[in-house]
């Protein structure tokens, strides 16, 4: 039988053994990424505790976990990214026995001119008019009004004679991460207190409580999950999916081989940042370092950045090209290993989107590293970005940082206004 071949010559008459190889055949078999994200819902939520749930959009997310939950806002950041992507989502109830944190806002005088009060929840203006002659109590009840008619906040808030007391919807230390600020932006953007009164913030605090993720991790079972986001930064929790993880026995051993990364985010000051990534050394871990001055949660910037993991890795670079002008096609990844080996050493555009503010950004190539490194980057040993500084400048909503991993090395970057902090 004839053979034909597609470069060899039909017409050579040297006297040769000739092959060529055809790889318009090879497996082109699509294998969509899915992350999963983990966390609290409220009451209200409709998903079941402790069950994987298919999340197809935004507005399904606050639906299956309520209005302003942890799970519901980590869902939302994770859609500002990647608004296509597979998600699947494990819910738990507060922990029992835990407390909520709270915070208030205390005004005192009476309104000369008529103004307006910007408040901050987290990275969210709440901006309430103020008629003229309000006094204390009235202004505390405006207040109270506009933050609970915006039912995707975090928090609830009550008026009581000129105080109003802002509770985190969640039970647990997360309530802790949620910032209460005024007039964020200054009086450069004419956010500034109506004439005639003033106020007193106390930022929240108190809030206790540990999730058990025991019910979650077993709920997982063997389904394979390319994305977990895990919001929890503690030790405790950390452990719990390094052991579910590790290649002897967890789902990177032999015998299992359903593969994944966890994805975690972590806010504290850079001196601490630096005491956990000493202590961590766990190839298929990545925590995302928040600065404390950073008014994002710490559970959207990693919803952000899993989402924009998860766009950035679905495009397969090894992927075959049947001719020259043939572009690379997404949801193309031949293997697993191939997923994570692409995270060490892409060098491609990252975009990060937060509370629709989008910065685009460079990634750096693989670095060795004895040690998980936690990084907030230093701006004159970060030439890579000098590019975006402009761009940065202008959004003055989040706090510059970035996390980095020997096997790794995403790179987000999130703005409030560019802070330097040291590289470790």
């Amino acid at each position: 039988m004839a053979i034909s071949f597609s470069n060899i010559p039909s017409g050579v008459r040297v006297p040769l053994f000739y092959a060529e190889v055809d790889n318009s055949q090879a497996n082109i078999g699509s294998n969509n990424l899915k992350a999963l994200l983990i966390g609290q819902k409220v009451s209200s939520g409709k998903a079941e505790d402790g069950v994987p749930v298919l999340v197809t959009g935004d507005s399904q997310g606050k639906e299956l976990f309520g209005h302003g939950s942890m799970l519901a806002r980590m869902n939302s950041a994770f859609r500002e990214n990647n608004s296509v992507g597979e998600v699947w989502a494990i819910a738990v109830s507060d922990p029992k026995g835990g407390k909520k944190a709270s915070g208030t806002l205390t005004f005192s005088g009476t309104v000369t001119a008529a103004g307006t009060v910007y408040v901050y929840i987290g990275a969210d203006c709440v901006a309430i008019n103020i008629p003229n002659s309000s006094d204390a109590a009235a202004v505390a009840k405006a207040v109270t009004a506009g933050i609970n008619a915006k039912t995707d906040l975090p928090v609830t808030a009550e008026a009581s004679e000129g105080v109003v007391t802002i509770q985190a919807k969640n039970t647990g230390a997360y309530g802790n991460d949620i910032a209460l600020q005024l007039n964020f932006q200054g009086y450069a953007a004419g956010e500034e207190l109506p004439e005639g009164i003033a106020c007193e913030v106390a930022t929240l605090s108190g809030g206790s409580g540990e999730v058990d993720l025991e019910a979650v991790i077993t709920a997982m079972g063997d389904e394979s999950y390319d994305f977990i986001a895990m919001p929890y930064a503690d030790g405790a929790h950390i452990a719990s999916f390094t052991t579910e993880m590790n290649d002897k026995t967890g789902r990177w051993s032999p015998t299992r081989q359903i593969y994944g990364h966890v994805y975690t985010a972590k806010r504290d000051t850079v001196s601490n940042l630096q005491a956990v990534g000493k202590g961590l050394n766990d190839q298929h871990l990545t925590v995302m370092a928040v600065e404390p001055k950073c008014p994002s949660l710490a559970v959207e910037v990693l919803g952000a950045l899993v989402g924009s993991c998860l766009t950035a890795i679905q495009n397969d670079p090894a992927h075959h090209r049947k001719n020259q002008d043939q572009r690379h096609q997404p949801n193309k990844i031949r293997s697993r290993n191939l997923i994570h080996s692409r995270r060490r050493n892409s060098r491609q555009p990252l975009d990060i989107v937060v509370n629709n503010c989008r910065v685009d950004t460079l990634l750096p190539g693989n670095r060795e590293a004895k040690h998980l490194d936690v990084l907030c980057g230093r701006l004159a040993q970060l030439q890579y970005f000098n590019r975006v500084f402009a761009a940065l400048d202008r959004c003055r909503k989040f706090e510059f940082c970035r996390s980095h991993q020997d096997h790794a090395p995403l790179t987000p970057v999130k703005v409030s206004s560019i802070v330097p902090s040291p590289v470790l």
